[in-house]
């Protein structure tokens, strides 16, 4: 089992930059996501309907989006927006990756005993 974390280097501003990177990780077939969004210092409406949308088109494959180190300002949008329920939100990379080994294996999916194979992206403008 494969689960992909997503490290965004930037701000809002590079934020296409992660759609780019999510996108292709879903056509590619990669079910398990972690977004660690712990640069990121706000959240605009776009970016608010983008996850929502990965979220439903993971889901709807069987798999599941996880969000990592999200600042207060977002954890309050979602909550003020009602969606924090709809997300797993999670202080630290690694409580997602738990978190999306353990939904996984409830789920049937069968993760090795070394655990699941993880691959990081870091998703930043070129320099």
């Amino acid at each position: 089992m494969d689960i992909v974390i997503v490290e965004l280097k930037g701000g809002i501003a590079d934020f296409p930059l992660l759609i780019q990177a999510v996108d292709g990780l879903v056509a590619d077939g990669h079910t398990r996501i972690v977004l660690d969004l712990g640069a990121l210092p706000f959240m605009n409406s776009a970016s608010l309907g983008y996850l929502i949308k990965t979220r439903a088109a993971l889901v709807g494959r069987g798999g599941q989006l996880a969000l990592a180190r999200l600042q207060p300002v977002i954890r309050n949008i979602l909550s003020v927006t009602r969606l924090e329920s709809h997300f797993a939100c999670h202080d630290s990379v690694d409580a997602a990756v738990q978190e999306l080994t353990r939904t996984a294996a409830q789920s049937g999916t069968t993760v090795p005993a070394a655990g699941p194979t993880l691959h990081v992206r870091e998703v930043r403008r070129p320099r």
